[in-house]
């Protein structure tokens, strides 16, 4: 499923947002909750699937259901921003570091953001900041920032789909290349 139904049963789990009037309302609500919460790293776990890299937001949303049940349903408003701050930190470093792996196994350095989890500051900013250290740079549209339009409400790939041909799309532009697509399939091996 996409990203944004992960942060929509992320933002149910904690209470923040359980029924939905519009799309991309819990998601967001999520975001503005967890504002003024404290990260922590959690682990990440990678999986292969189909020849390709996937981060398992299965594991990560685990975690953060032990730690809700660690504190109660009812736990201090602190301890749900907490874990709300943390959740989409840590999954911003899984896409981040997906990014960066495929990006490093076909040798070019920028790495185009998009889909809807970017319009995510805290999300958007991570992975930012998360390809920066290892020396890539993060590419999003500038007019996507200035006017963020919804995503579709259909929204049905992954993040993985939506990065990849984000990337390959930014590929082509800068080598001014075709591109086949049988390649975005391919496990990126270094």
């Amino acid at each position: 499923s996409s990203t944004g139904r992960v942060l929509d049963a992320v933002s149910a789990m904690l209470g923040i947002c359980r029924e939905r009037t519009y799309d991309g309302e819990p998601a967001m609500k999520l975001e503005s909750f967890a504002r003024g919460g404290r990260i922590g790293e959690w682990p990440l776990v990678f999986l292969t699937k189909d020849g390709m890299d996937i981060l398992s937001t299965r594991e990560l949303c685990h975690e953060a259901l032990l730690r809700v049940l660690q504190h109660g349903t009812a736990t201090h408003m602190q301890k749900r921003k907490d874990i709300a701050a943390s959740f989409q930190y840590n999954l911003a470093r899984g896409i981040a570091a997906l990014a960066v792996r495929a990006a490093d196994g076909l040798g070019i350095r920028p790495i185009a953001l998009s889909g809807g989890v970017v319009y995510n500051e805290m999300i958007r900013e991570t992975i930012t900041n998360s390809t920066a250290k290892t020396n890539f740079r993060s590419r999003m549209s500038r007019v996507a920032l200035r006017e963020p339009t919804p995503p579709p409400s259909s929204a049905s790939s992954s993040a993985a789909g939506i990065s990849s041909l984000s990337f390959w799309s930014m590929r082509a532009l800068i080598n001014c290349q075709a591109i086949s697509p049988t390649i975005r399939t391919k496990k990126m091996v270094k």
